[in-house]
């Protein structure tokens, strides 16, 4: 079975210019998504995990937002590489692309989907884009996908509008749609939010069960640690536009090294727990004023003279990394 790297993100820097000054929105970042694997991007909101994502798919909105810097190769079944980075982003190629290639479920499914259209129009429109068939053949791919996602009775509900639609249905048509071409990526952002727990759960079941079925790779992201703990394989922790650490979910969440990935499971809430609620100490610093070295310092319980610089990232076991001056005796991977 081929689990070599299907995506190489390196050095990856996405800036935002605003009337009140620079925002390094993605600083430095570098991880790879390997092929039939699911990859959880975890951290605050704020921290960069969208921008990380629509970077990806070349969908920076310009000219406020740029790619300052970085590659994102990605390798395709022919066995060459292209950098994302390097296409028109409104060119024929990035196009190919998004849908085919790589998909996205945009966060909060009750304003993604298009008002006006039927859920089967919209489902249509990404197979028509991709794939060189009729509407008639464009309908019944839609029909069976949409029964594959477990939404009931698609011959009927393709017909509806999405206000038609429960939240949870609305969840199953965004993952239609981003299915509707059997992309080898799928990008899942936030895919649960706004959403009940039975129909989380659900979701999460769904999008494993088609992981397995499609032969893809999964890139998800959320804050929430125990959706994570639930779905991925390997998980990539992000503060301030930065990964601090990555690792195995199993390194991840029994050992963590980074002191914010420490407070991160503190802050959980267990069952039968008794008193307050851990919490990471102050707020996460303005992207317009972030504080030199190590930008997790002034919230953290082992701060050091040494944190006024910025820390490399150390490997702190097979696989695992964290970007920590608590490991400088480690083995420097960057």
């Amino acid at each position: 079975m081929n689990t070599g790297e299907l995506i190489r993100v390196k050095d990856l820097q996405v800036f935002f210019h605003t009337d009140e000054g620079i925002v390094r929105a993605v600083d430095n970042v570098s991880f790879s998504v390997n092929r039939r694997e699911t990859l959880g991007v975890l951290g605050e909101s704020g921290c960069g995990k969208s921008v990380t994502a629509r970077s990806l798919l070349n969908l920076i909105p310009r000219p406020r937002g740029r790619v300052h810097s970085g590659s994102i190769m990605l390798s395709k079944d022919d066995g060459t590489k292209v950098d994302i980075l390097s296409l028109d982003p409104f060119g024929k190629e990035m196009g190919q692309i998004r849908g085919a290639e790589i998909a996205m479920i945009f966060q909060e499914p009750m304003t993604s989907l298009n008002p006006v259209y039927t859920v089967g129009q919209q489902i249509m429109e990404a197979v028509l884009l991709h794939q060189e068939v009729g509407k008639k053949v464009a309908r019944e791919k839609a029909i069976e996908i949409m029964e594959k996602v477990g939404i009931a009775s698609p011959q009927q509900a393709i017909d509806k509008y999405p206000h038609e639609f429960s939240g949870g249905m609305r969840q199953r048509a965004m993952i239609a749609i981003a299915l509707s071409c059997n992309p080898r990526l799928l990008i899942a952002d936030e895919p649960t939010t706004a959403l009940d727990v039975t129909i989380e759960s659900q979701i999460l079941e769904l999008l494993h069960e088609l992981k397995a079925e499609m032969d893809m790779s999964i890139l998800f992201i959320t804050h929430d640690l125990g959706v994570i703990g639930e779905i991925a394989d390997r998980v990539i922790v992000m503060y301030t536009g930065k990964i601090v650490e990555s690792g195995s979910c199993v390194d991840i969440f029994y050992r963590p090294k980074h002191p914010y990935t420490k407070k991160l499971l503190e802050s959980r809430p267990r069952i039968g727990q008794e008193g307050e609620l851990s919490s990471i100490v102050g707020s996460v610093p303005s992207p317009y004023h972030l504080p030199p070295g190590c930008r997790f310092a002034p919230r953290c319980d082992f701060i050091m003279e040494k944190c006024r610089q910025e820390p490399p990232i150390f490997l702190v076991g097979p696989e695992h990394q964290a970007q920590c001056w608590l490991y400088e005796g480690g083995e420097r991977v960057g």
